[in-house]
C-alpha cells in the first residue's frame, strides 16, 4: 500500500515572522519611503552575513582565480578625484562615474554597461510615495535607449526594471550600517556585525540599511533574477554585497584611495562573467511578436469570462497585459504525470502579485497562457525553503484532491518543479547560443552556504534558510477576492474556501492551511456556468498537518511569512513563541478576511477618517509603524482584535449597508467570541458545523437575499494620506511587467538585427530542442565561453 503524503512528510512548525512583504503587501502602514527603510533594516538584519573578505568575494562570486584580470585598466589611482571631505555626495558621484565610464583618455572599467547619475530621476513605477532613486545605476549599453525611453534627460533616470547593479552613496564613512570586527577579534561569535555597536541606537544608519534592502529588493522584484549585485560607498570607504532570496553577503571595508584595486576588479570581472552568474534567470526570454499577439487575444478572450459586469473589458485585460512586455517561461513540467516536456512554454506579462522584501519565498503570481495548448493558467513563481523533507507544494495539493472526495475547491496542479539552471555556450564569430538546462541542478540560493565560515559574526543572530527556486500552474485562473462583484459573491466564494479548509483539515489528519489573504481566494468562472463565480483556495506551500506534532517537532530557528493582517489573535500575541495551528484558527483567519475586504468594498457607516484607522487597528495592530525599531523587539501585536473580540470596540460598531452580510458578520463575530455571553458560550458555537450550517442558511436565504451587486470602493486613493499607506496590492493599479533584462535578451525592435537561433538542450535527454528567439550575445561575451562560477557548481 503505498504512503500517503502525511506519512512521508516530517511535521514540522515554526513561528512566525514579521516582514515587509507579510505586513506591508496587505497592511495599511506607512509606505514613506523613510518609514519602510526602518522596517527592513530590522528584518534585514537576520539574513546579512559579513565581512567577507573582498579576494574570496571575487573568487566565489565573479570567478577572479579563473577569468584572470588582463585586459583590465590600471587600477592605481583610479578614484583618486573622489575627495577626502567631500561636502556633498554629489562630491562622489561624478568622479566615480568619469573613472568608470569609457571617455577619450580611458577605458572602460566594466566593458558593455554604464554608470548613470540616477539620484534626482526616481523610478516611480508604483507612484511617488515610496519610489526608488539609487544614486548610480549600471546598464547594459544596449539598453540605455530603453531606459532613456520618453524622457528628456538620458543621462539621469533609475529604472529598477533594467538596472544591472546599483552603487549607493553615502556622505561619511560613519553612515556605515556594518561594523567589521578590530584586528586581532578572537570571538567573531558574539560580534555584531551588521547594526552593532552604536549603529544599533543610529537611524541613519538603519535608514542606510533599509535604503540599500529597499533597492535589491525592488531589482528583483522587477526582473527575473536569482541574484544581484550592488556597492555601497560611505565617503571613502567601499563594500561589495550579493543579494539573493536567502540573504546578503558584505564584505570588509576597503578604501578607495588605498585599495582601488578591488572596486576595478569587481567591476571588470562583472563585465566578463556570464549572464546565469550576474543574477539572470535565463529561463526567461522575451516572447516572439507572433507570440504577444496571441497572448493579448487569449488572455482577453479568457477575461471576457471571468471579469465582473461592471468591469470594462480594456481596463480588465490591462491588469494581465503591458504592450512589448511579454516574456516565455521555459517551463518543462506536464499537467498530468509531471514528467518533462521541454518544449512547454508559458507566455506572461504583469504579475498580480509581487513581494516586497528581498528574501523569503518572494512570491509572484501571473496569469499565464500556455504558448501550446493556448489555455490560461494560474502561474505562482517562488522561493520555496529547501531543507530535508520539504514537501513541493504541487504535490501538497495533489494529495490534497486525491485524499478528499470530489466538490472542493482547490485548483487542479499543471505542472509544476524547481527551476533549473541555465548555462550558455557561445560559439566564437557565430550568431548561435546553447542554452543548456541543468536537470539534475536547480536555482538554489547561495547566502546559506556561507553561515559557518570562519569570518562570519554573530553566527547566533543569524536566521537564513535555503531557498530553491520554483514555478507552480494551476487550472481555474482567476481574480483576486477584492475584485467580487458584490456581498453575494463575497460569501459565497469565501464559503467556498471555508469549506475547502474544513474538508482538507479532517480528511488528513489536520492540515492547517495557514496563508489566507486575498489572493488567496480565487474568483473563477467555470465557462457557461453561474454568474456567481466559485472560490478556489491556493497557496498550501506553509500548511502544516497541525494534530500530529508537539512542541518538541517545532523548528525554533525558521520563522515563517504569513500575512499579518489575517492571522489569529492568539498567533500575533507572540511571535517569538510556538502556537499550534489548527481548523479554529483557519476559521478564525476567514472571518477577517471576509471583514477585510468587507470594510474596503461594501457601504457602511463609516467615514473615510474612520475606515482607515478601523483598519490599521484591527488588521495592522504591530511594531511596524513607528520610529527607530529596536533590534532586540519581542515582535507582538493584534491588540486590536483582541479588544474587539472582548468588547466589540471596532467592528462591533461597524454597520453595513447590505442588512444580510451585516447579519451574517453579527452572528459569526458572536459565534466567535460572545462578548455578552459566557466563555462556554464561545466553545459551543464556534465549530466548523454550526458555522457551516448558518452560512449555507444566509447565502440561501430568498427573503433576505444578499446583493449581488454593491461593489464600491470606499477609500479615496488620490487622498494624500489614504495613498502613504494604502497597500499596492488594495489600489489594483496595474503592475509594471516583470522584465526579462538580461544583456542576452531583447525587448524592441531596435535591437531586432540581434536575432539569432537559441537551442535549448536538456542534459538528461538525447537530441536538441530547438526555440526561436530574439538574443543578442551580451556585453564581452561572444569571444569567450562561458563557465559556471565554483560557488554555481557548489550548489
Amino acid at each position: 500500500m503505498p504512503r500517503t503524503l502525511q506519512d512521508r512528510q516530517p511535521v514540522v512548525d515554526t513561528p512566525l515572522s514579521l516582514t515587509d512583504t507579510s505586513y506591508g503587501s496587505w497592511g495599511f502602514d506607512d509606505k514613506r519611503s523613510e518609514k519602510r527603510y526602518l522596517k527592513l533594516a530590522a528584518e534585514g538584519r537576520k539574513t546579512i552575513i559579513g565581512p567577507m573578505p573582498v579576494s574570496d568575494f571575487l573568487s566565489a562570486f565573479l570567478r577572479a582565480d579563473e577569468l584572470g584580470l588582463k585586459g583590465m585598466p590600471q587600477p592605481r589611482f583610479a578614484f583618486a578625484d573622489v575627495p577626502e571631505q567631500p561636502q556633498t555626495e554629489a562630491d562622489i558621484y561624478s568622479p566615480l562615474i568619469i573613472a568608470i565610464n569609457e571617455s577619450n583618455q580611458r577605458k572602460n572599467r566594466c566593458p558593455g554597461f554604464a554608470i548613470r547619475d540616477t539620484s534626482n530621476r526616481p523610478d516611480r513605477t508604483d507612484g511617488a510615495v515610496g519610489a526608488f532613486k539609487p544614486d548610480l545605476c549600471a546598464y547594459a549599453l544596449h539598453l540605455l535607449d530603453e531606459v532613456s525611453k520618453a524622457i528628456k534627460d538620458p543621462q539621469s533616470r533609475a529604472d529598477m526594471g533594467y538596472a544591472a547593479f546599483f552603487i549607493e552613496v553615502k556622505l561619511r564613512a560613519s553612515m556605515d550600517p556594518f561594523n567589521d570586527p578590530p584586528p586581532g577579534t578572537s570571538d567573531y561569535g558574539s560580534w555584531e556585525f551588521t547594526l552593532g555597536g552604536r549603529k544599533a541606537e543610529d537611524e541613519d544608519a538603519f535608514a542606510v540599511l533599509g535604503q540599500n534592502i529597499a533597492y535589491a529588493a525592488e531589482i528583483m522584484r522587477r526582473q527575473h533574477r536569482t541574484c544581484c549585485f550592488s556597492v555601497l560607498v560611505c565617503g571613502l570607504s567601499a563594500r561589495l554585497i550579493r543579494w539573493d532570496r536567502a540573504g546578503a553577503i558584505v564584505t570588509e571595508v576597503f578604501s578607495l584611495h588605498r585599495r582601488a584595486e578591488f572596486l576595478c576588479r569587481f567591476l571588470w570581472l562583472f563585465s566578463r562573467i556570464t549572464e546565469t552568474e550576474r543574477g539572470y534567470d535565463l529561463t526567461v526570454q522575451p516572447a516572439s511578436d507572433a507570440d504577444e499577439r496571441m497572448f493579448k487575444r487569449v488572455i482577453r478572450r479568457y477575461m471576457e469570462t471571468q471579469k465582473r459586469a461592471d468591469q470594462k473589458i480594456n481596463e480588465a485585460v490591462q491588469a494581465h497585459y503591458m504592450p512589448g512586455h511579454v516574456a516565455s517561461v521555459y517551463f518543462p513540467y506536464s499537467s498530468s504525470t509531471n514528467l518533462p516536456s521541454p518544449q512547454r512554454r508559458l507566455l506572461i506579462s504583469r504579475p498580480v502579485l509581487t513581494p516586497l522584501s528581498a528574501t523569503g519565498r518572494s512570491t509572484r503570481l501571473y496569469w499565464a497562457v500556455d504558448s501550446q495548448t493556448e489555455n490560461v493558467i494560474l502561474l505562482k513563481d517562488t522561493w520555496r525553503r529547501f531543507e530535508p523533507g520539504e514537501i513541493q507544494e504541487g504535490s501538497i495539493m495533489r494529495n490534497l484532491k486525491n485524499c478528499v472526495e470530489s466538490g472542493v475547491c482547490i485548483p487542479d496542479p499543471d505542472g509544476h518543479g524547481d527551476v533549473p539552471l541555465v548555462h550558455l555556450e557561445v560559439q566564437h564569430g557565430a550568431s548561435h547560443i546553447t542554452v543548456e538546462i541543468f536537470d539534475d541542478q536547480y536555482q538554489t540560493s547561495l547566502t546559506q552556504d556561507f553561515v559557518r565560515w570562519p569570518w562570519v559574526c554573530g553566527r547566533g543572530a543569524i536566521q537564513i534558510t535555503r531557498r530553491r527556486h520554483y514555478r507552480l500552474a494551476m487550472t481555474n485562473a482567476g481574480c483576486c477576492l477584492l475584485e467580487f462583484s458584490g456581498s453575494k459573491e463575497l460569501l459565497s466564494a469565501t464559503h467556498d474556501a471555508f469549506n475547502t479548509l474544513v474538508r482538507a483539515y479532517y480528511a488528513t489528519d489536520g492540515r492547517s492551511h495557514r496563508e489566507l489573504h486575498p489572493w488567496s481566494v480565487v474568483l473563477h468562472r467555470q465557462s457557461g456556468g453561474s454568474t456567481i463565480r466559485r472560490g478556489y483556495l491556493i497557496n498550501w506551500e506553509a500548511s502544516v498537518l497541525s494534530p500530529r506534532y508537539s512542541p518538541a517537532q517545532v523548528d525554533m530557528s525558521y520563522e515563517v511569512s504569513l500575512p499579518w493582517q489575517f492571522q489569529p489573535t492568539a498567533y500575533l500575541s507572540d511571535t517569538q513563541q510556538w502556537q499550534k495551528h489548527t481548523i479554529y484558527e483557519s476559521m478564525e483567519s476567514m472571518f477577517y478576511l471576509v471583514i477585510y475586504c468587507g470594510l474596503l468594498h461594501l457601504r457602511h457607516n463609516l467615514d473615510r477618517s474612520s475606515l482607515l484607522q478601523h483598519l490599521i487597528t484591527v488588521f495592522d495592530n504591530g511594531p511596524l509603524d513607528g520610529g527607530l525599531i529596536p533590534l532586540n523587539l519581542r515582535i507582538a501585536g493584534g491588540g486590536g482584535k483582541s479588544t474587539d473580540l472582548m468588547y466589540g470596540t471596532w467592528i462591533g460598531r461597524v454597520r453595513w449597508e447590505d442588512e444580510s452580510y451585516d447579519r451574517w458578520v453579527r452572528t459569526i463575530f458572536n459565534y466567535r467570541a460572545p462578548w455578552h455571553n459566557s466563555a462556554s458560550g464561545a466553545e459551543l458555537t464556534w465549530v466548523p458545523t454550526i458555522v457551516d450550517q448558518f452560512w449555507l442558511t444566509a447565502l440561501k436565504d430568498d427573503e433576505h437575499p444578499l446583493d449581488r451587486a454593491n461593489r464600491v470602493v470606499n477609500l479615496d486613493y488620490n487622498d494624500r494620506v489614504v495613498g502613504q499607506r494604502v497597500p499596492r496590492a488594495v489600489r489594483a493599479n496595474p503592475q509594471k511587467a516583470t522584465t526579462a533584462s538580461s544583456s542576452l535578451t531583447v525587448g524592441t525592435q531596435l535591437y531586432t538585427r540581434h536575432t539569432s537561433h537559441i537551442t535549448w538542450r536538456s542534459t538528461s535527454q538525447q537530441g536538441v530542442q530547438r526555440v526561436r528567439a530574439d538574443s543578442p550575445s551580451g556585453p564581452g561575451s561572444a569571444s569567450r565561453p562561458c563557465l559556471m562560477p565554483r560557488a554555481l557548481r557548489r550548489a
